[in-house]
């Protein structure tokens, strides 16, 4: 295998790691195994040695405790000394009733991401009584969208313009890999990003596909191409060749949308305390029941075995192990009987048209659940575990709000694309040791994405989130000193740190750098008003504005609050009124000189409340008719701030 591909332990083949469902008429593409169920379907299989990888990073992240913690989450931690097992376990254990209804990944090789999604719901089934229905295609897209590559194990980051990721389509995964992104990025409910059941959409490394990625060398695409994939709608050229290197379909073009804005806003479940299966628990049997029975469902990968003509063993009604080895599979334990020798398992391919779950010998009773024999465990053939200890609360705040291929304007002199690809904090200490060279002690990935550059490589940008906030803090960094762990001090010579808040929307961002405005914007025009000639000054300032404000009482997905800033000068000092919903408040205006481009008026009984509410802006330097920046109540000394900007519409 190439080094490249072993650089983070984490890059495509060690997440693909997945069986596709059982599909009438799905033809297997090149250079993939299969195994056939007993209705005759194909299975698409992955290989023994992308097994082996994505075993690997479970083992990696290891090195950084078994537990994976939301610095806001407050459940108990347990440490290594604590017991792991009761005085005596009771003979069966059944969480059916907990559950969501059986899905099907068909006909994809996403089982990773159904695992993650079906114990997800079951923890909020449990702890909040919620019956959710969670976006596969979502975990599943950040786990490929979120890997950093490096050139060894560990090596260099990866040079721009190459990019250091990959196509968000993919399918497979880690049991391990996908929660310690979803920890970060959240997940959205399925309304918000439905399924892709399109066919081999998910194996974009044929010579006609558009975009064309490989996955089995070191990455030959731009970051700015890959990013208009990842991050923006485009339409997608599909061709597929059979293991003879002959089409398996007509060439066809689809047009996707994803992370949709919606999706981003409301990504707002997702694990808060999650904990491994140590190394050393893997065949211990006591481990799963012991979880089972505190009444924690367990995701798992297993490598699964059966006979040599690649169908699957069966004894009792009861999923047993065989003898070859066919590929890996994740799915989620929900029980266990000790007198069936078998846990209760949720599968993700589907039921048939008697509501069997598959594969169906193993579902006696018909209610869409199968039993999976102890041997898998004792054998070793279950590589990766988890439960989950704690969940996000429900209704709050997304953290994925940052994500997206963004214009930015800086002081409206200048615009350039900023892509936002992956969340900082994703990537475990030990992974950046493995990957990059010099990583030091307890490093904390930074990273965010790529700043692009008309005619130049760009920059990577690292940077910091405070999600419950909207807030976002970034820098630019050389190519010299690029690595994802890379602070504010490393920032390009001449630049500076940027601060944004992002608004509810999804559609902006308002903030500045030093005394320049700025101003990211998706998906829309950006905001221009009337200007006035000369540079910023008091007089600059007076006129007839509407204020664009996101306050904190906003739904998320929706447009901010509307009102009217009337501002009028008078010797250089500032006054004003602020109108909204026809209703007149009072303002207080400061102004100094000696910073022209910045403002700071309160508004008294803004939205019914008691406090006042402050607004801080700059005036754009290239265009005097546009004021962004923040604004907020201090509630004791605590802020609670948001992105505004304000149009001038005349004098």
């Amino acid at each position: 295998m190439k080094p490249l591909i072993r650089a983070l332990a984490v890059t495509l083949l060690a997440f693909l790691s997945c069986t596709a469902p059982p599909a009438t008429d799905s033809p297997t593409p090149r250079h993939r195994p299969f195994l056939k169920a007993e209705d005759g379907s194909l299975i698409a299989l992955h290989t023994p040695e992308e097994v082996e990888e994505a075993e690997s990073y479970y083992k990696m992240r290891l090195e950084d405790g078994y537990e994976a913690i939301l610095e806001e989450d407050k459940t108990p931690s347990r440490t290594q000394g604590d017991s792991l097992y009761p005085l005596s376990l009771p003979p069966s254990v059944d969480l059916r009733a907990n559950q969501t209804p059986i899905r099907n990944q068909n006909p994809r090789g996403t089982c990773t991401s159904f695992a993650i999604a079906a114990l997800l719901e079951a923890a909020y089934k449990r702890l909040h009584g919620l019956e959710l229905d969670l976006s596969e295609e979502w975990i599943n897209g950040v786990q490929k969208m979120g890997i950093l590559l490096s050139t060894g194990s560990p090596g260099a980051p990866i040079p721009l313009p190459l990019r250091e990721n990959t196509i968000y389509i993919l399918s497979g995964g880690g049991v391990a890999w996908g929660l310690d992104h979803v920890l970060r990025y959240g997940v959205p409910e399925e309304s918000y990003w439905g399924y892709n059941r399109i066919g081999f959409i998910d194996k974009p490394d044929d010579p006609g596909d558009i975009p064309r990625v490989l996955w089995d060398g070191p990455p030959m695409e731009r970051q700015d191409f890959l990013d208009t994939f990842n991050l923006t709608e485009q339409g997608w050229r599909v061709e597929t060749l059979g293991p003879d290197g002959r089409p398996l379909h007509t060439p066809y073009t689809v047009f996707l949308d994803p992370f949709p804005r919606l999706a981003r806003q409301h990504a707002v479940y997702g694990p808060s305390h999650i904990v491994y299966i140590p190394q050393t628990e893997l065949r211990n049997l006591d481990w799963y029941k012991r979880r089972l029975a505190e009444g924690q469902e367990i995701a798992f990968s297993v490598l699964l075995k059966g006979k040599e003509d690649f169908r699957l063993n069966f004894r009792d009604g009861i999923w047993i192990p065989g003898t070859t080895n066919i590929g890996g599979h994740a799915m989620l334990m929900v029980g266990y009987n000790d007198a069936r020798r078998a846990f209760l398992v949720k599968n993700s391919w589907g039921r048939d048209d008697r509501g069997r779950g598959y594969p169906i010998e193993a579902d006696r009773d018909g209610d869409g659940f199968v039993e999976f024999s102890y041997d898998w465990v004792t054998d070793g053939l279950v590589y990766e575990a988890a439960v989950l200890r704690g969940v996000r609360s429900p209704g709050g705040f997304s953290p994925a709000f940052g994500l997206g291929y963004w214009k930015l304007s800086l002081d409206d002199l200048v615009t350039r694309d900023l892509s936002i690809y992956h969340l900082p904090k994703t990537v475990p200490s030990a992974a950046l040791r493995r990957s990059f060279v010099s990583t030091p002690p307890g490093a904390v990935d930074r990273r965010l994405g790529t700043f692009h550059v008309p005619a130049s490589p760009g920059f990577r940008v690292n940077g910091e989130t405070l999600p419950e906030l909207r807030f976002l803090r970034f820098w630019l960094l050389p190519d010299s000193a690029s690595e994802p762990w890379r602070g504010l001090d490393a920032r390009v010579i001449d630049t500076e740190e940027h601060r944004v808040f992002f608004f509810r929307s999804g559609r902006f961002a308002t903030g500045w750098t030093g005394e320049r405005g700025l101003l990211l914007y998706r998906g829309i025009d950006r905001p221009r008003g009337m200007g006035v000639g000369g540079p910023p000054r008091a007089e600059a300032f007076a006129g007839h504005w509407i204020i664009h404000d996101d306050d904190t009482s906003v739904p998320l997905g929706a447009e901010p609050r509307i009102g009217e800033l009337y501002l009028y000068n008078y010797q250089g000092v500032l006054t004003g009124v602020y109108v909204y919903q026809g209703r007149q408040h009072s303002v207080k205006v400061s102004y100094s000189p000696n910073y022209p481009k910045r403002i700071q008026f309160e508004v008294s009984g803004l939205y019914n409340r008691d406090s006042a509410k402050t607004f801080v802006g700059v005036m754009m330097g290239g265009n005097t008719g546009l004021i962004v920046g923040q604004s907020g109540y201090f509630v004791g000394i605590f802020p609670f701030f948001n992105g505004f900007y304000a149009v001038r519409l005349g004098p």
